[in-house]
């Protein structure tokens, strides 16, 4: 009787334990108010550290680092420094600005994976200065594992310069909005040029070269192509990878030196974007109901139903969050495959950033997930999704009436009709 009784008891605690792990598992499906996805990158960072070659610089380029030092605090250093302790990062971003010594030993990447932000700005060619010292080999190779290869000469333009070909006109910027927030003058750029890994979705120019220029060759004998021709030629580049994280690349610290005013305000812009101070978005109060007030309050929805969904998506612009306005956010409800796929609709009443659409549930029930997967040139990665519950009618809650059955169901009252008037007939009239 004792084994008997424990071997119920056994079988009673096992399957009670199965009740409860799936209950659990209902209860992780059901919940749908749960975000459960979030970029890395959504604000902006405080600490930078500036790689200088020598301390003589800051003062070279003293109007462009009073800029930066109002947006952030800055540390100066012309020699390497530890940006890590204690397996947490020292700074949010790092800017190696004309550094020549070979010996530097900072992985950058690493840096950019765990979310930070790095800007890289090469010295120009010159008589005492050759390619490899204007831009060492431990930042010609991290440029190049991001796809950017970098000349080894200057850029030149015989046509279309300020004076001298070696100082080219550059006018073709980047069209996308969240890096200049004004159209930028033409520069006058002196320095070395870029090409870019073509088919890189992650890597955009912000100013290229015009069609007439070309990179110098190494020597008056050499007979090899030109690295960089026309348009190719990118004399600025961002990147800007899948968590946020950002990184700038400049052939020219020239830009900075605040001499040209159309080159200083180019390079603030491009500081600002690359350090997160402009093209960075988040949301906030994403909400699912029912069309019909207090009707599914648990969250899950029955077939068919109308589902009204809204999030509020912001912008960081001028030091402060305001809404973000746009057009070609789109909004998927997915099991697997998207079932629906429309474009949010800005709720221009609030003016706020905040975004609603009504869409009807499918006719296939399931887990779905409400998704926004929002990526443009320029602007900080938006993916987020909400899980959710579409369930089958229940058995009283199906129409007692289909119109479409309305031939049926008067075939079977004719029936009956036929059947009372033959009945009458057969009992009650004689012939």
């Amino acid at each position: 009787a004792g084994r008997e009784s424990h071997g119920t008891f056994s079988m009673m605690s096992l399957t009670s334990l199965c009740t409860l792990l799936v209950l659990l598992a209902i209860i992780s499906v059901v919940d749908g108010g749960a975000t459960v996805y979030t970029p890395t990158i959504n604000l902006p960072k405080a600490r930078t550290l500036v790689l200088l070659d020598s301390m003589d610089d800051k003062a070279t380029y003293s109007k462009f680092f009073t800029v930066l030092e109002s947006l952030t605090t800055v540390t100066y250093e012309d020699k390497e420094v530890d940006i890590q302790k204690y397996g947490e990062w020292l700074y949010d971003n790092i800017f190696v600005f004309g550094w020549k010594d070979k010996d530097l030993k900072t992985n950058l990447l690493d840096f950019v994976d765990a979310g930070n932000n790095v800007a890289i700005a090469s010295r120009a060619v010159s008589g005492d200065l050759d390619g490899d010292e204007a831009l060492p080999e431990p930042l010609r190779e991290a440029a190049i594992e991001c796809g950017v290869y970098f000349s080894d000469t200057n850029v030149i333009d015989n046509f279309n310069n300020a004076g001298s070909a070696d100082t080219v006109v550059a006018k073709d910027f980047v069209t996308s909005q969240p890096v200049f927030s004004a159209a930028p003058k033409p520069l006058q750029y002196h320095g070395l040029a870029m090409t870019l890994e073509a088919h890189n979705p992650l890597l955009f120019p912000f100013v290229t070269a015009q069609e007439t220029a070309f990179t110098a060759p190494l020597d008056e004998d050499d007979e090899e192509p030109p690295q960089a021709i026309g348009k190719n030629a990118v004399l600025a580049a961002g990147l800007q990878t899948r968590i946020g994280s950002r990184m700038a690349f400049v052939g020219s610290v020239d830009l900075f030196d605040g001499k040209n005013a159309d080159n200083l305000a180019f390079a603030q812009a491009i500081t600002r974007w690359t350090f997160q101070f402009r093209g960075v978005l988040r949301y906030s109060n994403v909400a699912h109901q029912n069309k019909i007030p207090n009707k599914n309050a648990d969250g899950v929805y029955r077939i068919r139903d109308e589902i009204v969904y809204t999030v509020k998506i912001e912008e960081f612009v001028d030091n402060k969050w305001v809404g973000f306005k746009a057009n070609d956010i789109q909004l998927e409800f997915t099991m697997i495959d998207a079932y629906v796929r429309q474009p949010l609709k800005y709720d221009t009443t609030k003016n706020d950033g905040t975004y609603s659409l009504t869409i009807v549930a499918p006719d296939v029930y399931g887990i779905y997930k409400f998704v926004v997967d929002y990526r443009r040139t320029g602007y900080s990665p938006l993916i987020f999704y909400t899980q959710t519950t579409v369930r089958p009618l229940k058995l009283n809650e199906y129409e007692r009436f289909i119109q479409a059955a309305f031939p049926y169901y008067s075939g079977v009252a004719a029936c009956m009709a036929g059947f009372v008037l033959f009945s009458v007939t057969f009992l009650y009239v004689k012939e």
